[in-house]
Parts: structure tokens; C-alpha cells; sequence
């Protein structure tokens, strides 16, 4: 659906993530569409890092059913995460 509704050249794929990310940057990406279905809990945070790792330099609450845009290149991690947070996401900028 989202190859033929949205973009043919983009790599789509689902995320479940039924507990906390620690501080990373995704692999192989550098943006990504994400659609959030689930939010996973009340108050789930998305922050982003200084390349320390250490100093948050934003903080998210993420809205369901809307499309965002996340710098998947920059350290991220998700947190407070208390059932299944489900999503559709989409590379932008693959490397």
C-alpha cells in the first residue's frame, strides 16, 4: 500500500517495540517516515542526543496516527514504553 499510495522507491516496514530503546542511531538510514498505530503508553518519549550520548537535546511525545519525520541518524532513544508500541515506517535517505 504504501509503495503504491505514498512512494515506489522508499523501503517500508513495520516496528514493534514492546519495551524501552536505549540511545542509538539506526543503522543504515538516515531519515525515516514513521507512522505511529500504537502509541505503546501514556507518556512515551522520544529523545535525541548530543554525541555525547549524555545531554538530551529534544524530548518527543510522539502523536498517533500521523506521519513524522525522525533523524535516524542522529542518537535517539525511546522510553517509557509499557505495552506495544506498533508503526510503519519508511526510509527516506538509505545509506
Amino acid at each position: 500500500w504504501c509503495k503504491e499510495h505514498i512512494c515506489e522507491d522508499m523501503h517500508w516496514g513495520f516496528q514493534i517495540i514492546s519495551g524501552d530503546l536505549p540511545v542509538h542511531k539506526d543503522i543504515g538510514t538516515q531519515v525515516k517516515l514513521i507512522y505511529l498505530i500504537e502509541l505503546g503508553g501514556t507518556n512515551v518519549l522520544t529523545n535525541f542526543y548530543a554525541e555525547d550520548k549524555i545531554t538530551i537535546t529534544n524530548s518527543y511525545n510522539i502523536e498517533v496516527h500521523r506521519w513524522h519525520i525522525l533523524q535516524a541518524e542522529k542518537y535517539h532513544s525511546v522510553h517509557n514504553v509499557e505495552s506495544t508500541r506498533f508503526s510503519i515506517t519508511g526510509r527516506v535517505f538509505p545509506k
